[in-house]
């Protein structure tokens, strides 16, 4: 897929309106962890949303930044 400037500014700012606040890291946590095990997850904000929630009910808002690098380690093989 390429990369074009139009198309990721139209899409990010798709998503900004939907994805705001400390549902962000939740995001990026469903994101990771969708890179960690090779799955294929609908990229429409909605079901972002929707798997982010879930995440928000499991994991407290304080420990997303050490949910998030925990991922990244798992992803890079540390």
């Amino acid at each position: 897929m390429a990369c074009d400037p139009q198309i990721l500014l139209a899409d990010a700012n798709c998503y900004d309106c939907m994805i705001t606040g400390r549902m962000r890291d939740a995001v990026e946590i469903v994101l990771l962890c969708a890179i960690r095990d090779r799955t294929v997850i609908p990229i429409t904000p909605q079901a972002l949303i929707d798997q982010a929630n879930c995440i928000f009910t499991c994991i407290p808002p304080g420990a997303m930044s050490a949910v998030k690098i925990s991922l990244l380690c798992q992803i890079s093989g540390l």
